[in-house]
């Protein structure tokens, strides 16, 4: 019976570890414009940057961030760099304030966002530059760019 803890112990260990390698937190990330401030943002599942994501898929973002200014409203657009066009990318939520109690306060309101973004089967393979592009009422607050690779379903 010992010795079933102590497998049960290793196993749970071993899967957390597992589970703990999927996440990342994102260093490589440019800005693009805006005064505001991103504090942190982790991707799920993510082990190295850039981020590998299987398509078809989906994958969880949590984000700490707050704006420069006060706003009543907040919006996110998100699009990637195909082929020198810039593409929207579907499926990621665009009203900031559906994720958390608007008005934001401005400097020292940082706000914890979490979402998850689908990774559709018609994504090409290959890597890209995916732009974030936080908005409120007095314009751009946030921009941030960082790569992300799409590998091809298995």
């Amino acid at each position: 019976m010992k010795r079933l803890g102590q497998t049960l112990l290793i196993c749970g260990f071993l899967c957390a570890q597992i589970v703990h390698l999927q996440k990342k937190v994102i260093n490589d990330m440019q800005i693009c414009g805006g005064n505001g401030v991103v504090q942190l943002v982790i991707v799920e599942p993510c082990s190295n940057e850039p981020c590998m994501f299987q398509r078809p898929g989906q994958i969880k973002v949590h984000i700490e961030a707050g704006f420069d200014r006060p706003s009543e409203t907040a919006k996110l657009s998100a699009s990637a760099m195909v082929k020198s066009r810039n593409l929207t990318l579907p499926g990621v939520p665009n009203n900031l304030c559906r994720l958390t109690s608007c008005p934001l306060n401005g400097r020292g309101d940082i706000r914890n966002l979490s979402f998850t973004v689908p990774i559709k089967s018609f994504y090409p393979p290959g890597t890209y530059e995916l732009s974030f592009v936080a908005s409120g009422d007095d314009g751009m607050e946030i921009c941030r760019r960082l790569n992300v690779t799409i590998i091809t379903d298995q």
